[in-house]
């Protein structure tokens, strides 16, 4: 009978506890559901056909499945604002004085786009390597972290982005984007993503990231710039993931090899250690239209070879590497299968 009591105290004692939790949770859904439906009413409406190279397709673009780890660097402030094409780019800057580069690695599983039936890309990996800046004057530090409080935002201007199919570099391209196509290796481990990019045979970097932290869903928008004939471009990217992150070091590493790039970026002065590091999980993201702001200088980046496939290898815990494009090799997987028995009504799956 005292056991029963007992239980009964208990069960009373804790019913408060586990409505308040069930609160918790259903305001957390709640929270999560507009973060999705913010996500999918900006994807943006279908703009004219890309015939860029060997992308055929239209914005928006789509990313269905993709993952993003990244790393957060002080770099030299003149070094930085030297590089930059436009005077309406101001880098953001730290109290300290050091401007913000932002190093990430990034895979992409599905993508589609508009006006293309299926998938418009064969999966790919890229790293972006970018400079955080503001379209005027801004406090340090602010615009990045409270641009409520600042009433500026932060956006990104790419430096350079190697990816691993010919017709990602030409999307990319078509945007104003300095991408090229690299050879990038993945490795996901526990408690690390390390990537590996090179290009000719030389070693352009190698990525670590270690991100710590609470997994929350994000559906903030991304600002990036570029340039394209002349004329400064800003594009603003949705996306929606779990994203988590941590303050201070400890979170990766950035070692530049012997590469042309890797010079670049070398005399931008960047800390090999990070100040902050982030991933964004399961993460669906959308590329619009792009948008003329301004004129600008030239920035063309480096230009690289016209391989359409650069290797893309990701190795798992217990696991030997995989080549992600094996599968599309024209003589085994789906291309063969669809050489020996398409029909004019199935189009053959090409190499994006």
């Amino acid at each position: 009978m005292h056991v029963m009591t007992t239980g009964i105290r208990l069960r009373r004692a804790l019913l408060p506890a586990a409505a308040a939790t069930a609160a918790l949770f259903a305001a957390r859904r709640a929270v999560d559901r507009r973060a999705a439906a913010r996500y999918y009413e900006h994807v943006g409406e279908p703009a004219e056909p890309i015939d860029a190279g060997a992308f055929h397709g239209g914005l928006p673009g789509v990313f269905h499945r993709s993952e993003l780890s990244g790393t957060m660097h002080t770099a030299s402030l003149e070094a930085v604002r030297a590089v930059l094409p436009s005077p309406d780019l101001h880098p953001v800057r730290l109290p300290g004085g050091r401007a913000i580069v932002l190093v990430a690695s990034i895979r992409h599983e599905e993508v589609t786009a508009s006006g293309v039936d299926g998938l418009a890309l064969l999966p790919y990996g890229e790293i972006m390597v970018a400079a955080f800046v503001t379209r005027r004057p801004a406090p340090p530090f602010l615009p990045l972290v409270a641009p409520a409080f600042s009433g500026i935002a932060a956006g990104t201007f790419v430096l350079h982005m190697p990816v691993t199919s010919k017709a990602a570099r030409d999307a990319g391209r078509s945007m104003g984007y300095p991408k090229f196509t690299a050879d990038i290796k993945f490795e996901d481990s526990v408690e690390t993503i390390r990537s590996q990019v090179s290009e000719g045979g030389h070693r352009i970097l190698t990525h670590i990231v270690q991100p710590a932290g609470q997994p929350t869903v994000s559906g903030a928008p991304s600002t990036l710039y570029s340039v394209r004939d002349g004329q400064l471009l800003e594009q603003s990217a949705p996306s929606f993931g779990l994203l988590r992150g941590r303050w201070g070091r400890g979170g990766g590493s950035l070692e530049l090899g012997d590469h042309q790039v890797a010079d670049e970026l070398r005399a931008l002065d960047i800390q090999p250690q990070p100040f902050a590091a982030m991933q964004l999980s399961a993460a669906r993201m959308s590329l619009p239209g792009v948008h003329t702001v301004g004129p600008a200088g030239p920035y063309l980046g480096y230009i690289g070879d016209e391989r359409e496939l650069g290797r893309y290898v990701v190795t798992y815990p217990g696991s030997g590497p995989i080549d992600r494009y094996a599968p599309y090799a024209p003589t085994a997987g789906p291309r063969k299968a669809l050489a020996e028995s398409s029909t004019p009504s199935e189009p053959e799956l090409v190499a994006h």
